[in-house]
Formats: structure tokens, sequence, C-alpha cells
């Protein structure tokens, strides 16, 4: 498998619209180009792309076409003249949905007969917000409950009380994370 085109780091930006079940984004791609080509392929899933293009390190922004191959998983960029070799930026702006099909960007619950589990993601990593971060989600009343019920002792020290970072299945836990505040 020849790598014409590899990236070398990645800047993106993600607006989750959780009462939407959608999100929209942007990304830059810091690339090296070893062969002169036409086209870059990435691998994609469930994006719709509204603006696309790459901008080589000593030159303008060249807009491109940019085509999904939904079966295959990939986005097909197609440039207006082969991009020669060195560095490059591919900048991309996108929308999707948030699923549940635990790939991409996706929203988190599970339901079995012994619990009904959906996460709630309070705050964002953008300053900003009256706690310092931006809300994502307001947990609702009975979400509030459970958290006062189960973020104290006996299922928590006070030197760790503020996340819920297990599952109560059946009178045992499962750690399945721990929390992290950004403060």
């Amino acid at each position: 498998d020849l790598r014409w085109v590899e990236p070398t780091s990645y800047r993106i930006e993600l607006a989750p619209e959780l009462d939407r079940a959608r999100f929209s984004g942007s990304v830059e791609i810091d690339v090296v180009v070893h062969e002169e080509t036409d086209r870059i392929v990435l691998n994609s899933a469930e994006l719709e792309i509204s603006a696309a293009s790459v901008v080589p390190r000593t030159g303008d922004a060249l807009e491109v076409r940019a085509t999904l191959d939904e079966a295959a998983e990939r986005l097909v960029l197609t440039l207006p003249s082969p991009l020669a070799k060195g560095e490059a930026t591919v900048r991309l702006s996108f929308a999707g949905t948030l699923n549940d099909k635990l790939r991409g960007f996706y929203r988190s619950t599970f339901t079995s007969r012994y619990i009904d589990f959906e996460a709630v993601e309070t705050l964002s990593n953008v300053p900003g917000g009256p706690n310092g971060y931006t809300n994502l989600q307001t947990p609702t009343s009975a979400q509030m409950a459970l958290l006062g019920k189960y973020n104290a002792r006996p299922y928590f020290s006070a030197s760790v009380a503020g996340h819920i970072p297990f599952l109560l299945v059946g009178k045992r836990y499962a750690w399945v994370g721990s929390g992290y505040s950004p403060q």
C-alpha cells in the first residue's frame, strides 16, 4: 500500500447540537505529498462535506471536488491540477448525525432489562461559560437526582466526588472510564 499523501497533524473543531443529534465541524490536516497526485483519499463515514480545499505550502488554496464513497467509507478529493511534492494543508468543513453505531462522533446510550444508561456531557473544552467552559447539555432533574444519590459515600470518597466513572450492575461495579475536570 503506497501512501502518496501522508498526514502529519490534525486540527479539528466540532460543534455538537445535542438536542438535534447533529454536529458540524472543520478540520485542517497537515500533509506531506510524497509523489505528485491529483487525488487525496481519506477515511470518512456518514459526513456531509460543505467545503473542501487544499493549500500547497507555496501557493494559494485550491478548491477541490469532494466525492463521498459511502460503501468504501472514503472521501476522495479531486484537485484541478496535480499537487506537487512537498507540504500542504487539507481543509474540510462538514456536518453529520450523532448516531448509535459506535463509530465516528456518536451518542452513548445503552438499555437492557437491568439498566438504562445515557451519557450526559455537561461541559465542552471551549472556554467561556459560567463554570469556565461552555455548556453542552443540562442534566434533567431525574439525572441530577441520580448524580446526587451516587456521587457520595459509600460510592465515592470526598476526594473524587464530582464524577461517576462506573455503572452499578447487580450490586457490582464495572469501570468504564474515569472522570476528568479541565480545571
